[in-house]
């Protein structure tokens, strides 16, 4: 229900973040492409609200919560496709999403046997 509640009041102020900085040097990006990658940014973000919702109703929180933590591993090679100018990929970071990882199926197999 929070990220609901998020997700619906982050649409309602981005109008008005807009409006207010007119005069101001701009906070968001006015591009046509930039606008492309937020709104599918946007689209990704309640379909996997989505089905994770859809997930609990069917199945065992036990098996869909650890699941949902491996978004690091999908973060991580978008990261290397889109990002590889911008953002360096070090070993913290891919030996961080590597323990997430681990920590998720380590749950995952747990809780199935």
């Amino acid at each position: 229900m929070g990220l609901a509640v998020q997700n619906i009041t982050a649409l309602v102020f981005l109008p008005v973040l807009i409006l207010a900085q007119q005069n101001t040097p701009k906070a968001i990006s006015t591009e046509k492409r930039a606008w492309f990658i937020f709104c599918l940014a946007g689209l990704s973000l309640v379909s996997s609200q989505l089905c994770m919702y859809y997930a609990l109703n069917l199945g065992q929180v036990m098996i869909a919560i650890p699941l949902s933590s491996l978004n690091p591993l999908f973060v991580l090679i978008l990261v290397g496709v889109f990002l590889k100018k911008v953002e360096r990929l070090t070993l913290k970071i891919v030996l961080g999403t590597i323990f997430i990882m681990g920590g998720a199926i380590v749950l995952t197999v747990k809780s199935l046997g």
